[in-house]
């Protein structure tokens, strides 16, 4: 391919990126935005972008895989930035002396959490999961929940501290489960698309499909080759990371802190901050949580955990 249509590509990424609609949206939001309006209207936009001012010699799908290679390249650039401001301002890493016993080396896991990120980010599924991690960082989503269930001492605090006996503040709770979450989206990693085209990627992502049986067993060796250069990661971290995939109605064994983790990623998905609520209305985590006291089974979550949070909810009218 020549290199001035490489250069031209990204200007034009660079453009898109830029336009002022994007000024508050973060990285991976900005992303998300080009590649659905890339995608759903490239149909539209074909007659211009095959035209002899711009991609003339490429067909659809290398046009598609060109702009997307454009579009992470200048994300990224972005991204890290964000990434390191977060782990060094939302995640205490002290947790992590009392699972490997030893000296607080907080540094040395900040370089670890960030490097690991990288080398994940050139995977599509986890960009995409990545996003909600960071948005439950910067809008504080685990720490306040974590922080309102020790405060009551209730039905979660109690499976957490008595039942699985996590010998640990609660604050080093917290923290535990934002790492559980970060190791958990790189089971959602598809190996078999990296090579897709931007389209078939896509396609693929919805397509994400594990026999229940054989669910622990795929999840462990998904998230085990994903972190496998990586050896601050001790073993029940691992396991538990596992356990966040895992039917609790199911398998009753799934750690409780897993369980946690779960439903606060999962009712994070689709939080949008910057929605406003139309007076009167339900916020997002009540309507969310409220479904889920009909859906849990489907979703395999916990009812106890998800009762405890819609009176959390509504109580303190978030």
């Amino acid at each position: 391919m020549k290199i001035e249509t490489e250069e031209m590509m990204q200007k034009f990424v660079v453009r898109l990126i830029n336009n002022t609609c994007f000024k508050e949206e973060a990285p991976l939001s900005i992303e998300a935005n080009l590649i659905h309006f890339f995608s759903k209207n490239f149909n539209e936009l074909q007659s211009t972008i095959t035209s002899n001012d711009f991609f003339s010699t490429l067909n659809r799908n290398e046009i598609e895989n060109l702009f997307y290679k454009k579009l992470l390249n200048e994300i990224n650039i972005l991204l890290i930035t964000e990434i390191t401001a977060l782990i060094r301002d939302k995640i205490d890493f002290k947790f992590l002396n009392n699972l490997l016993m030893r000296d607080y080396l907080h540094d040395l896991y900040q370089k670890e959490i960030l490097k690991l990120i990288e080398e994940n980010l050139i995977y599509y599924e986890f960009r995409i999961n990545l996003e909600v991690l960071l948005k439950m960082l910067k809008n504080g989503i685990i720490d306040k929940y974590c922080n309102e269930i020790f405060k009551r001492k209730a039905f979660t605090a109690n499976e957490l501290m008595n039942v699985e006996k996590l010998d640990m503040e609660p604050d080093m709770i917290c923290n535990y489960i934002k790492i559980i979450v970060l190791l958990a989206i790189t089971g959602y990693i598809k190996d078999e698309s990296f090579n897709l085209g931007l389209s078939e990627k896509i396609k693929s992502m919805k397509q994400i499909t594990v026999n229940d049986s054989m669910q622990k067993d795929y999840f462990d060796e998904k998230i085990r080759k994903h972190i496998k250069n990586f050896s601050i990661f001790p073993e029940e971290l691992i396991k538990r990371s596992v356990s966040f995939h895992l039917n609790f109605n199911d398998n009753k064994t799934v750690n409780s802190i897993s369980r946690l983790a779960r439903i606060l990623f999962s009712m994070s998905f689709n939080y949008n901050p910057k929605q406003n609520r139309d007076r009167g209305a339900e916020s997002y985590f009540l309507s969310w949580l409220k479904l889920q006291k009909k859906n849990y089974k489907y979703f395999g979550l916990d009812i106890d955990m998800v009762n405890e949070l819609y009176c959390i909810t509504l109580d303190d009218k978030w």
